[in-house]
């Protein structure tokens, strides 16, 4: 039986916060080696495609969860999509404006940003990541799998999480500045779900490694679930098992010691 091996991708084989913006060497060693022996390697994120890094396309992955769940890719075609419909897209949009937040507007292909650019500038040093982008509000032909979100103020955030909670997922960035705002029902765990049942794998043959609370529900959804080291207090309360740290090759040696790889 194929085993499947799920990688985060922020904090887990990267972290551009700390300066590692590409996989290492041991990370890619460890993708070539699942491979060589058969077994499966999905990468996992809460960024669209368009924010992926072509060292990590080069990876090679067998599959992509992309925008926490909305975007599945399987052997290079879209196996699940969910984006936002139009009249979602105008309810967010009426809020964030009047607000004055910051919003970037996620599709696989491009990013569109309307908003407060000084929040938009304070997103973008923190995740040290330079973005290019439309200065535009989404048209009926574009595909918005998830919204990056980011208020001027404590009281507007918190009016929007309890007019918009029950409508849409909406999960706090790592940065702590920003949410991801997707549509309803939707997870990186549901992702993980359709993929085993798309393979026909079993979760007992399962493994995920992820850093950030929006892990979770994969994590839970397999039968070897790993934290990282350096992941955030909510995920290490609720994973038991914790690999070494992503600047210390935390997924390669646990694969090696479980000996997936050699």
């Amino acid at each position: 039986m194929n085993n499947i091996v799920f990688l985060d991708i922020d904090g887990t084989i990267v972290d551009t916060t700390r300066g590692l913006y590409y996989p290492s060497k041991k990370t890619k060693h460890s993708v070539k080696q699942l491979q060589d022996h058969g077994d499966y390697v999905i990468l996992s994120s809460g960024r669209p495609r368009y924010l992926l890094d072509e060292e990590i396309i080069r990876l090679g992955a067998d599959g992509m969860i992309l925008s926490n769940g909305s975007y599945i890719e399987l052997q290079g075609a879209p196996l699940y999509e969910r984006y936002l419909d139009q009249d979602e897209l105008k309810e967010l949009q009426r809020f964030i404006i009047k607000k004055n937040a910051m919003c970037l507007y996620e599709k696989q292909e491009s990013l569109l940003f309307q908003g407060n650019s000084k929040l938009l500038n304070e997103f973008s040093k923190l995740w040290n990541m330079e973005l290019v982008y439309e200065e535009r509000s989404p048209n009926k032909d574009d595909q918005v799998y998830k919204l990056s979100v980011s208020f001027p103020d404590k009281e507007s955030s918190d009016l929007f999480i309890s007019e918009f909670k029950d409508r849409f997922d909406i999960r706090t960035q790592s940065n702590h500045i920003a949410y991801d705002v997707g549509p309803r029902f939707i997870s990186k765990g549901k992702a993980v779900e359709k993929i085993l049942n798309e393979l026909r794998i079993d979760r007992i043959n399962a493994y995920a490694f992820g850093n950030g609370i929006n892990d979770l529900e994969m994590l839970q959804s397999v039968e070897h679930p790993f934290a990282m080291k350096n992941s955030e207090a909510e995920l290490l309360n609720e994973i038991d098992v914790v690999v070494d740290d992503v600047v210390n090759d935390g997924v390669y040696k646990k694969l090696r010691e479980l000996a997936l790889i050699n």
